[in-house]
């Protein structure tokens, strides 16, 4: 099962160049998904990359991903706990979120760049299908969060209330994944969950800093 792999990116004038490769879901298995259950494991493959290539993540599969600030029409940001039957991060808070699904074709097209960019907005709404059973009224790019892997992180506007749409997650495909949900109103409340909560997705945490930082200008 072949996948991408997030090699790293440069920034030249606001111009960002984002240098990928491909990986296979074997390694996802063997390093990524292992490291983010046994922390020693992780230490000790951070260590080894830095020493043999001065990079933290050389013997990471780094995938990319998907994430998905969840806003509804009153302002208020929804994350949901993770089930113990998910395989990466169990009991963990994170937004709608993915692996990102492409594959290596992506480098075939006439225009990878935009390619790319449509690939990764069509995996993140069909996340809120599968996760939410939620349309998106509007999709907003907002940033690159990194970890073991790279996350694209958006802000998804939906026209519905928290309500309708705590209602429409509990009806998803999904909505076994997840086992609680909070909402988050204001800077305040989502600045205060961020500093105290310690069990969150880091590809989530990245999403709801970047929103975060939007959203205090």
């Amino acid at each position: 099962d072949r996948k991408i792999r997030y090699a790293g990116h440069s920034n030249s004038g606001g111009h960002y160049d984002i240098q990928l490769g491909p990986t296979h879901f074997g390694e996802v298995q063997k390093a990524d998904i292992r490291a983010s259950v046994e922390p020693a494991f992780r230490d000790r493959l951070v260590q080894q990359g830095e020493r043999d290539f001065g990079d933290s993540f050389a013997y990471f599969a780094r995938l990319l991903a998907v994430s998905g600030v969840p806003v509804t029409a009153e302002g208020g940001v929804h994350v949901f706990k993770r089930s113990e039957r998910v395989e990466m991060y169990k009991s963990h808070w994170h937004v709608i979120a993915g692996v990102f699904d492409g594959n290596t074709t992506v480098f075939e097209a006439e225009d990878p760049s935009a390619e790319l960019k449509q690939q990764l907005r069509a995996n993140m709404l069909r996340e809120f299908e599968e996760e939410a059973a939620s349309r998106v009224s509007e999709l907003e790019l907002i940033g690159l969060s990194q970890g073991i892997g790279a996350n694209f992180a958006y802000i998804a506007h939906l026209v519905m209330s928290g309500s309708e749409f705590l209602e429409s997650v509990s009806r998803a495909d999904d909505h076994t994944d997840h086992v609680e949900a909070k909402t988050l109103v204001g800077k305040a409340q989502l600045g205060e969950f961020l500093r105290r909560e310690r069990k969150i997705v880091p590809a989530g945490r990245g999403s709801l800093e970047i929103y975060l930082e939007r959203f205090s200008h």
